[in-house]
């Protein structure tokens, strides 16, 4: 019989299922031949998984939906039919699957003279760091509750997992309880395997009770024999008392025992277990179950701070460690930057496959660098761009200023990279950047098998689209108005349009970014260019076309594209005045 544990954020599911098949997944069952759990789960497959039990210790997996992960990171394609052995976990979408062999019902040798402890007790932080202990019934002296006290702290110091930690709750099984042997087991598959034993000086007995086990693995509970004076059974004809506590992992999921006994002294009648030594075992279980979870819990932050620390400067790794949540998804108020090599076809076919590679490679890093010198984290890289954001998951109140400062600062490394390369291109390289502000749905915008924490909404594509309108009007460095608004005296702007983009609603107004330090000839061009531009979006297309007239002896100014740009769609209008004018330019691509 197996046993089957499905948890997620809103099902925590048990049962046991006999022979046959199994089956998972997000739909409910076409037919009513197999039967089946519906995961509530929307990253689940409609038809996720099949089930069906080999032999007493193995399973056989039919994965029928999307690529499943194994616990240990190995992958089960779709479609794939693997054998595995139990207990077995997997993931399915945000899902966690678990599969295990169901315990037999209670043995004939567990009689009456074993008792049980309703629910184990746990060892928990309180705010100030300090153990809270469950009552043990007892009123134990000063000096008893010292030297528990002492030998628990000595069994939490230990590090979790190590053979010093298993080593330090097996002695004090003898020297806190004062029972003849203590052990620490694992659990292997369908076996146990031993971590740690000690035993007293004087002590005969080394055996272990599968049937306790079995019974602990069944009922989850701590299991104690009594007293000492009742018939012992034949697996236990060398043992007095004996008690068993389970220890739990992260997952409530018994993973290991602490066991202990207390051998027979030949003519006398020593006491079984009493109430207080099984808590006190019990207790000590509950020790090696918290240092598990926080090993495993330590581990967990380890792998999630190295997978953050790849897409993330140390501090934004840092919040997303402590606070997970996040990779859920909220609404932030973010600045998005996308950036773009320009040329990049010729460049692919002038330099050859590998050098290519290389070269992307130098410009990412060096954009990359600049976007986290700036507080920035990366969203993605993409061929020849990347994106980037600002205002998440931490509060950034100048995002949009640290945003435009970091595309200045990104057009100011091409010249360097240029020269390296000058040869091979016989032209300076050249990037267009996009700069949006706005709401955004801010997660885990990429899969649970590949994370990718960023962005989603309107706000992204915006940003791209205007990263793509620097090519059409040969601006380097273009931002929304929505941007242009957060900024102060720091930046240059200039009002370039508005822009009709392809695919999406609603004209966007563009403003041209550069430096606070002046530029004559710029300058001019501001003085001249933004008056035309309002004088034809109010559809005075004659007195637009004088404006932009008086720079046709300046050929600084001539080569601008925003006004070249303009005065054609200027002339146009003259010449083929619209019925119905909109302002905007309308661009062709993305």
């Amino acid at each position: 019989m197996l046993r089957f544990q499905v948890t997620n954020d809103t099902q925590n599911a048990k049962w046991t299922h006999g022979d046959g098949p199994f089956e998972l997944g997000r739909a409910p069952a076409e037919s009513g031949e197999v039967p089946r759990f519906v995961i509530d789960d929307r990253y689940v497959s409609r038809n996720q998984l099949r089930v069906e039990a080999v032999n007493a210790t193995q399973v056989l997996l039919e994965n029928l939906g999307q690529q499943l992960e194994l616990e240990g990171g190995s992958i089960l394609q779709p479609k794939e039919v693997r054998i595995v052995s139990l207990p077995v976990r997997l993931s399915a979408g945000y899902s966690k699957i678990e599969i295990a062999v169901e315990a037999p019902a209670p043995l004939a040798e567990m009689n009456e003279s074993y008792v049980t402890i309703s629910r184990p007790i746990r060892i928990e932080r309180n705010n100030d760091g300090g153990l809270s202990l469950v009552d043990l019934g007892e009123s134990p002296s000063p000096e008893t509750l010292t030297r528990w006290f002492e030998t628990l702290l000595s069994v939490q110091k230990a590090a979790a997992g190590s053979t010093e930690f298993y080593q330090e709750t097996a002695r004090a099984v003898v020297d806190l309880v004062g029972l003849d042997m203590g052990m620490v087991l694992v659990r292997r598959g369908t076996g146990w395997e031993t971590k740690a034993m000690h035993e007293a000086a004087d002590s005969r007995f080394s055996r272990v009770s599968q049937a306790v086990l079995n019974h602990v693995l069944h009922d989850r509970r701590t299991f104690y024999r009594g007293l000492a004076d009742m018939q012992p059974s034949a697996s236990l004809a060398q043992v007095d008392a004996v008690v068993a506590s389970p220890v739990f992992d992260a997952r409530d999921e018994i993973v290991g025992v602490v066991y202990g006994s207390r051998g027979i002294q030949p003519g006398a009648k020593r006491p079984g277990i009493v109430p207080m030594e099984a808590r006190l075992v019990q207790l000590l279980a509950g020790a090696v179950s918290a240092g598990l979870a926080r090993m495993e819990k330590e581990a967990e932050a380890a792998r999630n701070r190295a997978r953050f620390e790849q897409f993330a400067s140390p501090v934004v790794a840092a919040e997303l460690e402590r606070n997970p949540e996040l990779l859920e998804g909220t609404e932030r108020e973010i600045t998005v930057l996308f950036s773009d090599l320009r040329g990049f076809s010729r460049i692919s076919e002038q330099l050859g496959a590998r050098d290519t590679f290389q070269l992307v490679g130098d410009v990412m890093d060096k954009l990359t660098e600049q976007v986290l010198k700036h507080g920035g984290i990366i969203i993605d890289y993409y061929g020849d761009g990347l994106a980037a954001m600002w205002n998440a998951p931490l509060d950034q109140v100048d995002h949009a200023i640290l945003a435009c400062r970091a595309a200045l600062a990104m057009q100011a490394e091409l010249p360097a990279i240029s020269s390296l390369w000058q040869d091979r291109l016989g032209k300076p390289l050249q990037i267009g950047v996009g700069v949006n502000s706005g709401p955004a749905r801010v997660g885990n915008a990429g899969s649970r098998m590949r994370l990718k924490y960023g962005p989603r909404g309107h706000t992204v594509n915006v940003s791209s689209r205007i990263e793509g309108a620097t090519k059409y009007l040969g601006v380097p460095v273009l931002i929304a108005g929505s941007t242009q608004r957060l900024l102060g005296e720091e930046f240059l702007t200039r009002r370039v349009c508005q822009v009709r983009a392809v695919g999406l609603e609603g004209n966007v107004e563009l403003f041209e970014l550069r430096s606070a330090t002046q530029d004559s000839n710029w300058l001019r061009l501001r003085q001249i260019y933004e008056p035309a531009l309002a004088s034809y979006e109010a559809g005075k297309f004659e007195a637009a076309l004088q404006l932009i007239q008086t720079i046709e002896a300046d050929a600084a100014l001539q080569s601008d594209g925003p006004m070249r740009m303009l005065q054609k769609l200027t002339c146009e209008a003259i010449e083929d005045p619209p019925e119905k004018f909109d302002p905007a330019f309308k661009l062709d691509g993305k």
